[in-house]
């Protein structure tokens, strides 16, 4: 996730494998991961490595990837 000043963006990635920044609007903390409440569909492709290199407009090479959720990381904080 990217903070833009005043709001949260989500690196996508297009149909047409380019790079896509959607504005979310997120929640509190679960398992360690922030809850996105709007912005973000079900099918939508969402970066999760190589943020850096992921400009907006640029063609990327989606790949599958996993996010771990963790339910014991609530209790540590």
């Amino acid at each position: 996730m990217v903070l833009d000043q005043s709001k949260h963006m989500i690196m996508t990635v297009s149909g047409d494998g380019k790079v896509v920044p959607v504005a979310v609007e997120t929640g509190d903390l679960r398992g360690g991961l922030r809850v996105i409440q709007s912005g973000l569909g079900a099918e939508d492709r969402v970066i999760i490595e190589g943020l850096v290199h992921a400009l907006p407009g640029s063609k990327v090479e989606a790949q599958e990837g996993a996010i771990q959720y963790d339910a014991g990381a609530d209790s540590r904080r």
